[in-house]
């Protein structure tokens, strides 16, 4: 005996016949989802080196404040937050992005009399297209420069961090050793306006329109371990400066799958929760689910950026990884 099984896809409702089982299983899928079942599997591309793919900047009088992507963002590439603020404190309540990703705070640094703090945070991303980083903060700040990156070839988390505060026209953090370089970033706040000369085998970035104290330099080759993060600034100055070094390789696995599950019968049902890539099983998960314990989440983590499908008793559904705070499928079990 067949039953008729629906999928809801957007504005669209389609039905087809599958096996028969003891309870009614229903995929409905966010949009976010949607927007993902076109695509087809791929490990992300191994880089032999860090290399920066794009990067912005923007001041932000006030804040909090969002700084946007110019293109689109690969799943797999690490996205790394400079964050620059006129105040004694570091005021940073929480770096989120459009993908829901983590963020991790690598490193942080206040200097009193440069009135200024320096701040650095990192996250692999887990999907692709457009990407915006928003930056809160606990309290204003008058002076609020974000830069952000999208590098690939690197891995999570950093390979080691350097702070520096100090008065005078030479920059410098503490002493930071890497294995390989992947990615350097240096950020600093000065109490004047000053300008930026980078050390030997860094960047300048270019400064946001508007900016007058916030100042940063990057590199992806050229820099021998270990480094300082040095730069030289156009007058003595009081400053504050934090550095980041990240190996080259692939990112860390930092993504996940989650399944809501949901009885709305009142039976008690077993309920088969596998993850697949491709055709390989990579694990499975049994739930039960009754009238007096009706919701389940199932969440697979730590997983590579990828496509996967996920089975809920025999019926799929293919799915992008995501942040394990973001819900990615429900099934309601009737």
């Amino acid at each position: 005996m067949s039953r008729k099984l629906s999928y809801y896809n957007g504005n669209k409702t389609r039905e087809r016949f599958g096996r028969r089982h003891s309870a009614r299983i229903i995929p409905t899928l966010s949009v976010l989802v949607l927007s993902t079942l076109l695509l087809i599997w791929a490990a992300p591309p191994v880089h032999a080196s860090g290399s920066v793919v794009q990067q912005n900047s923007k001041h932000i009088p006030g804040g909090p404040g969002a700084v946007a992507f110019t293109s689109s963002v690969s799943y797999g590439h690490v996205i790394v937050v400079a964050i620059d603020t006129y105040t004694w404190t570091v005021p940073v309540s929480s770096v989120t992005d459009s993908f829901g990703s983590s963020y991790v705070a690598a490193v942080s640094l206040c200097n009193i009399t440069a009135d200024g703090c320096s701040a650095i945070y990192y996250a692999t991303s887990c999907w692709s297209g457009s990407d915006t980083v928003t930056v809160k903060l606990t309290f204003p700040s008058t002076y609020f420069d974000v830069f952000i990156f999208e590098v690939s070839g690197i891995t999570t988390p950093t390979a080691s961090t350097g702070t520096g505060a100090g008065t005078g026209t030479a920059v410098a953090t503490s002493s930071t050793s890497f294995t390989t370089e992947g990615f350097l970033i240096g950020t600093l706040e000065t109490f004047r306006v000053d300008t930026l000369t980078a050390g030997s085998g860094f960047t300048a970035s270019a400064e946001p329109s508007g900016d007058l104290f916030s100042l940063n330099e990057y590199s992806t080759s050229g820099v021998s371990s270990p480094t300082t993060f040095p730069a030289t600034i156009s007058q003595s100055d009081h400053w504050v400066e934090v550095g980041a070094a990240f190996n080259s390789g692939v990112a860390s696995a930092s993504c996940a799958v989650g399944v809501n599950l949901h009885l709305a019968t009142y039976k008690i049902v077993n309920v088969q929760v596998k993850l697949l890539q491709g055709s390989t099983l990579l694990a499975t998960r049994t739930v039960t689910l009754s009238y007096a314990s009706p919701n389940a989440k199932v969440v697979f983590q730590s997983l590579l950026p990828g496509i996967y499908t996920v089975q809920v008793n025999g019926y799929s559904v293919r799915t992008q990884a995501t942040t394990v705070q973001t819900t990615t499928i429900n099934f309601v079990i009737s």
